[in-house]
């Protein structure tokens, strides 16, 4: 019997990606305007509110389709990224070889074998307590990389979603 394999869930690994959280906040930021422009007419403010034209709303509409057409794709294209990735992914042992923070977020630069070849490869994750001074991920850390075998460029560090 091969031992259980106990990778992170794909809500923690999309919880840890910027791209995947801006793109989920943008839709769903868009469909609660949506809620209040259509229903109300109006937007609810502190200082008031923000009243909307029929002409305002037909804009408000198209703004909204158009950035629904980006922020779709990109969350589900992360989704399936990471997804395959977890469920095709194989344990190896791996080296953080950087890490640099901008922007709000860091970003790990890793190094690993798998089958024989050497791969680099990278990860933009936002802030965790498992990052940063005196964290236990540093440059030359000994790490788990989950490696995807049909793709063995994709990879994610197990360490960062515990």
């Amino acid at each position: 019997m091969s031992p259980v394999r106990r990778f992170p869930s794909l809500a923690r690994v999309l919880l840890m990606d910027p791209l995947a959280v801006l793109a989920g906040l943008t839709l769903v930021t868009g469909w609660v305007l949506a809620a209040f422009v259509d229903g109300l007419g109006y937007i609810p403010l502190y200082f008031g509110r923000l009243l909307f034209s029929p002409e305002d709303v037909r804009a408000f509409h198209f703004t909204l389709l158009t950035v629904n057409a980006l922020a779709l794709p990109t969350l589900w294209w992360r989704v399936r990224k990471f997804r395959a990735i977890l469920r095709r992914g194989v344990p190896v042992k791996g080296q953080i070889s950087r890490i640099t923070k901008a922007l709000g977020r860091y970003r790990l630069d890793f190094l690993y074998w798998y089958q024989g070849q050497h791969f680099q490869s990278r990860l933009l994750v936002r802030p965790t307590r498992r990052l940063g001074q005196d964290a236990p991920l540093q440059s030359g850390v000994t790490v788990t990389v989950i490696v995807d075998h049909a793709r063995p460029t994709q990879a994610l560090i197990q360490e960062l979603y515990e």
